[in-house]
């Protein structure tokens, strides 16, 4: 029997773990050595985003996609993250955030502070 969470998935990369109905699951991060500092939704317009002129600092931001689409500014290079991507930016990286979509953007931003090393 298909399942409406179980279909809704098919083709974009979720899954039905073991003793699940109904219930699809797409994983966005391993493991992942850091205390978590800060947690937001952000609402992206089309043609927003920032900062400018592009940033560090000391924490890490864990940026999951939950509808729209936005482009991931760093060191120089652009990743466009569709629907249900995520991507871990280094804080120590020149950074922003643009919708360069037609749509608005809506973002989960966790930002990380890192393990300490020894």
């Amino acid at each position: 029997m298909t399942h409406a969470a179980d279909a809704a998935g098919a083709g974009l990369g979720f899954t039905v773990p073991p003793g699940h109905v109904g219930f699809a699951a797409l994983r966005l991060a391993g493991r992942i050595d850091a205390r978590i500092a800060d947690c937001a939704i952000a609402r992206i317009e089309p043609g927003g985003g920032g900062p400018m002129p592009e940033h560090t600092h000391a924490h890490d931001h864990l940026f999951v996609v939950l509808a729209g689409s936005v482009e991931i500014r760093m060191d120089g290079t652009t990743t466009t993250l569709p629907v249900h991507q995520s991507m871990l930016v280094p804080g120590d990286a020149l950074h922003s955030v643009w919708n360069t979509a037609q749509i608005p953007a809506t973002v989960l931003g966790i930002s990380l502070d890192r393990a300490e090393n020894g």
